[in-house]
């Protein structure tokens, strides 16, 4: 079940109200964002369990996110949630499985847009702006096709008391893919969100045949499908 002291927040019409503490959220609108934790608290060392791999499903089909104790990389895609650990290992965690930080939403693009040259992650990251309405708004962003590169990471699991996260990334695996196919999944937040999120992009990459993938750091396109969903409005889920 959803952690207690949850505050839904409807940025469209800017409403705040109390979710009581046994409720799951899983009548969200497709263009709601479940938000769990926020990333300030998770580079302080907050990687206790909040919610658990159940309640995203209740809530999305498409995300990112970390494990309590920072136990590996979060991805979730088509209502599969994926694990991709410290040593590369891919597979799908049982529903009680805890998670300390998720961005979560039913994935429903509204803009598409196909990529057929190679790009950088710079380059990338230009044409997918280009493609914002504007750039006041949170955008889920999935990238599908064929990537010449990806360099991809994950972070081993951490015992209580928690080091903050910049600790935590410097014994981090990193897995240099080569070519291969696959997915982002992630999410474009505008600046005003720095604090609760990252003020700019969050990828997370899975193989094709679902063995590799993790926290994207670096990738080259070649062919490949952007899709994007603005979103207009978000439940934050407060540890």
């Amino acid at each position: 079940m959803v952690h207690p002291h949850q505050v839904a927040v409807i940025l469209c019409i800017a409403l705040f109200f109390m979710v009581p503490g046994s409720a799951v959220i899983n009548d969200t609108p497709s263009s709601n964002l479940f938000h769990v934790s926020a990333y300030s608290l998770l580079a302080d060392g907050q990687y206790d369990g909040v919610v658990t791999v159940g309640d995203l499903k209740n809530n999305g089909t498409f995300g990112i996110g970390g494990y309590e104790h920072m136990d590996g990389e979060l991805l979730m895609l088509d209502g599969t949630v994926w694990q991709i650990t410290h040593d590369g290992v891919v597979y799908e965690p049982s529903d009680d499985t805890k998670v300390c930080f998720a961005n979560i939403i039913h994935f429903n693009p509204t803009i598409t847009h196909q990529v057929n040259e190679t790009l950088d992650k710079a380059e990338v990251y230009t044409v997918i702006t280009d493609l914002f309405p504007d750039d006041d708004t949170i955008y889920a962003v999935k990238v599908t096709g064929d990537f010449a590169d990806m360099q991809a990471r994950s972070v081993p699991s951490q015992s209580p008391p928690y080091p903050p996260l910049s600790e935590v990334i410097q014994n981090q695996s990193v897995f240099d893919l080569g070519p291969v196919i696959g997915t982002l999944t992630g999410f474009w937040f505008p600046d005003w969100m720095a604090g609760v999120n990252v003020a700019g992009f969050h990828q997370h990459f899975i193989s094709a045949d679902n063995t590799s993938g993790g926290h994207a750091l670096n990738y080259t396109i070649e062919n490949v499908t952007i899709s994007i969903q603005p979103v207009t409005g978000f439940t934050y889920i407060h540890p």
